[in-house]
Order: C-alpha cells, then sequence, then structure tokens
C-alpha cells in the first residue's frame, strides 16, 4: 500500500482526498452545489470540507445536499438478501417518468421505500397530471373563448406557490401538491369557455415544470403525433354496437370517458354522432 511519512506518523491516500482532488480539478476550489448520501456526512465529506479548505483558504462548496437513504419494501437494500432493484430492471416495468415522479414525491432527505404498490399508486397520480397537459395542448388552436379575464392572475398566483416550494430547500412534497392544486382549477376551467391567453400561460407552466424543471412529461408528447379522430371514430362505433346489445354500462362508461376528453357524444333514433365541445 502506498504510504508516506509525515509529523503525525504513516499516512496514505484515501477516498476524502481523492475527491477533493477530482471536485478541484474539473468544478474548481470552489463550487455551487455538492451531493451525496446521508450516510457520507461524517467523516468522508467533513474531511473533504476541512482538508479543502485548508489547502485553498476558501469555502469548498456553498449547498451540501444530502439525500436519504433508500429500502426496499421497507427494508434496507443488501446484496445478501437480493433485495435490490437495478435501473435496468425498473425500467422494464416503468417508464422514467413514473419512475422519477415517484421519487420526487418524497424529500430528498427523507428515506425513500422503493415498492411496486407504492408506484403504481404514484403512477396514477402522473397519470392525471399527464392528462391535464394533453388536454392544454389540445385547447392550444382554435380557442377564442371569453372566460374571465382574472383567470390569468390566479394561474401566475399557484404558479408563485410551486416556485415558493421548491426555494424552500426543494420541497418536492409541497410542490407537487400545488402541482395537483393547479392541474384541479385547470381541469375546472377547461370545463367553461376559456381564454386563448389563460390556456397558452397554463400550458407554458406545465410545460416548464414537467418538462424543464421535473423531466415527467416528453417534449414531443405522444398525443401531438396521433390524429384522434380515426380513435374517436372507432370508440363510437364499438359504442353503437354495444348499445345494439343492451350493454348500457360499458356504453354509458365510454360515453363518460370520451365527455371528459371533451367529446360529445350524440344519439338519434337511428345514428350516433360526435363533436368536440
Amino acid at each position: 500500500m502506498l504510504q508516506w511519512n509525515s509529523p503525525w506518523g504513516w499516512g496514505y491516500p484515501g477516498w476524502h482526498i481523492e475527491c477533493s482532488a477530482m471536485s478541484m480539478k474539473y468544478l474548481g476550489n470552489s463550487f455551487d452545489i455538492h451531493g451525496g448520501g446521508i450516510d457520507n456526512i461524517f467523516p468522508h465529506h467533513e474531511n473533504e470540507i476541512a482538508q479543502s479548505e485548508a489547502a485553498n483558504g476558501m469555502p469548498f462548496a456553498k449547498y451540501w445536499i444530502h439525500n436519504g437513504s433508500l429500502t426496499i419494501d421497507g427494508k434496507k437494500m443488501s446484496k445478501s438478501l437480493g433485495n435490490f432493484v437495478t435501473i435496468q430492471d425498473a425500467l422494464l416495468h416503468h417508464t422514467p417518468e413514473e419512475i422519477r415522479f415517484y421519487i420526487l414525491s418524497t424529500h430528498y432527505k427523507s428515506p425513500l421505500d422503493y415498492s411496486e404498490d407504492k408506484l403504481l399508486a404514484s403512477s396514477k397520480g402522473l397519470q392525471r397530471i399527464q392528462k391535464t397537459f394533453s388536454d392544454l395542448s389540445r385547447h392550444l388552436t382554435g380557442v377564442a373563448g371569453t372566460g374571465d379575464e382574472s383567470i390569468p392572475q390566479e394561474i401566475q398566483t399557484i404558479q408563485g406557490r410551486f416556485e415558493e416550494e421548491m426555494n424552500n430547500d426543494f420541497n418536492t412534497v409541497s410542490a407537487i401538491a400545488t402541482l395537483f392544486q393547479f392541474v384541479g382549477f385547470v381541469d375546472q376551467y377547461l370545463k367553461g369557455s376559456p381564454t386563448k391567453q389563460a390556456i397558452e400561460m397554463a400550458y407554458e407552466v406545465m410545460a416548464t415544470i414537467g418538462i424543464k424543471m421535473f423531466g415527467i412529461f416528453s417534449e414531443n408528447p405522444p398525443w401531438t403525433k396521433v390524429d384522434q379522430d380515426p380513435l374517436i371514430e372507432l370508440l363510437v362505433q364499438a359504442r353503437s354496437k354495444l348499445r345494439a346489445l343492451r350493454q348500457w354500462d360499458i356504453s354509458d362508461s365510454i360515453r363518460d370517458r370520451l365527455s371528459e376528453m371533451g367529446i360529445t357524444i350524440e344519439d338519434s333514433e337511428h345514428t350516433t354522432t360526435w363533436r368536440t365541445g
């Protein structure tokens, strides 16, 4: 083992000095954010600070971000127990957006428990948010409503609350709660007479949060690539056949789901037609 003598005894390289050396080489003697697990605080990060600041005479890092530990179904991950999940394995069952949203649903300092049940429940919440973003995307063109002109101010107010939570030590838990509040507001607003200004503003807010900040939306969402008219027509035809078979529950379910998407179904004695809005 490589060692050298010093006034305090024999010393040898350790991971503390390695990390200081690498950080200074690539980030400089002082930088903004240093991350790591909560178990790295002592002795690793404390040693990094001591040796780096003694060498350079300046703060080593302005902010220290220590994440909580990850457990699997309430138990600490361990190779001996075989209860660990790799990113590759997780992506076989969940999208990157679902995994990212689940992680954001817990404050970074808190322990995070990985379980399929919790991830599936989180994914349902994400789907609701993504649906609202989809609805806004669909409303971007052809909107010329005469709704309440005070709506843009309400959008800015909710956006401000979101930013406050993110500025409060990356409080993604409360930020996501505010995002759900925003989604509920938008869903209700779209049922009325939305104005083009409000639609564009709400879309921009959700795009900024979902694409640029959280990464839970795609820059080119799939709903912008598919012509929905043939799909709606297919559903309407299937519903007509179900009605003929007196499968009222299923046919009503299709009608209600289309209504949530902004599609109005009109049944006459012999035909069924549909229209948007």
